[in-house]
């Protein structure tokens, strides 16, 4: 990541970057990218299985469907990226949310 950051790109395109960390140095690089996005420095766009970093992170979630059907919806979350946003309603409003769609997403409904 640091080496991608030093280009100073415009977009960061990340795939599952996090998912063989232990939880606290994973916490500590989603505070990084965090603090990237309010910087303004790079628009990220992240592939994550779990949900709750899809919550911590994105500001949009889009739950993608099995091929060859992989269409989604959007679903805002406008707490995503804030300070305490775990402990707020709305976090665990917009993960059911979520999770309803991943459901929806492995059984083929499409909206």
């Amino acid at each position: 990541i640091a080496r991608t950051l030093a280009l100073e790109p415009d977009l960061l395109l990340m795939d599952e970057p996090f998912s063989s960390l232990d939880a606290l140095t994973r916490e500590d690089l989603q505070e990084m990218v965090l603090a990237l996005r309010l910087e303004g420095r790079v628009t990220t766009i992240l592939v994550t299985h779990s949900v709750e970093e899809a919550l911590i992170l994105g500001r949009n979630i889009l739950v993608l469907g099995q091929p060859p059907i992989a269409t989604g919806r959007v679903i805002a979350n406008p707490g995503g990226g804030q300070q305490g946003y775990r402990d707020a309603p709305a976090f665990h409003e917009i993960g059911q949310e979520v999770r309803r769609r991943v459901h929806e997403a492995r059984a083929g409904v499409t909206h």
